[in-house]
């Protein structure tokens, strides 16, 4: 199933958004080539290299959580 909503990120339209899988489901994903990345995009490398398989997907337009230190992995994990 997927679904989006307008949760208060962005001033209007939806940026917030989510796919979940009934099963743990194979993914293939592409990322940004910038050397400085946020915290996320680590920690979905690291999740994705680890098993290879995800269940659920959540994206936000708005908040890029980068240039955080290890607070933003702690708030990423």
């Amino acid at each position: 199933t997927a679904d989006g909503i307008h949760s208060g990120i962005k001033k209007k339209n939806l940026d917030l958004g989510w796919i979940v899988s009934e099963i743990p489901a194979s993914v293939a994903y592409v990322q940004t080539t910038n050397k400085v990345k946020a915290a996320p995009l680590i920690l979905n490398n690291e999740t994705i290299q680890a098993n290879g398989k995800v269940q659920a997907i959540i994206v936000n337009s708005g908040i890029a959580n980068a240039c955080t230190d290890s607070q933003g992995m702690e708030d990423a994990v």
